[in-house]
């Protein structure tokens, strides 16, 4: 069977930033700011990709395309109910950034 092309610019990633807020009794609470942006998501990353984030102990294991005027520094992401931690970014075209993302486990 023929694998469908995917359509670029046709996935939404949620960027998360995370603040930290003091609740009634002065304890700190995390509050999570969600923006959701359009993307080209990759399952899965390049070799160099997989081996450059083993050294930092983190595996890398997807990618995401994204608008530079859109990405303001976040190190959470989710896609399809999935929490990423950005593992860095880096410029893909003139006006593109691509986000190296490793899944968050508990």
């Amino acid at each position: 069977m023929k694998e469908l092309l995917h359509t670029p610019w046709s996935d939404v990633i949620t960027l998360l930033s995370f603040a930290d807020n003091q609740d009634a009794e002065g304890y700190g609470v995390e509050a999570a700011q969600r923006r959701e942006i359009m993307c080209t998501w990759e399952d899965g990353v390049s070799q160099k990709e997989f081996y450059l984030s083993q050294k930092e102990g983190l595996q890398a294991s997807a990618s995401a395309e994204i608008w530079r005027v859109d990405y303001e520094g976040e190190k959470f992401a989710e896609f399809n109910g999935i929490r990423y931690r950005v593992i860095r970014s880096f410029p893909s075209s003139f006006d593109c950034l691509t986000l190296m993302l490793a899944e968050v486990t508990r």
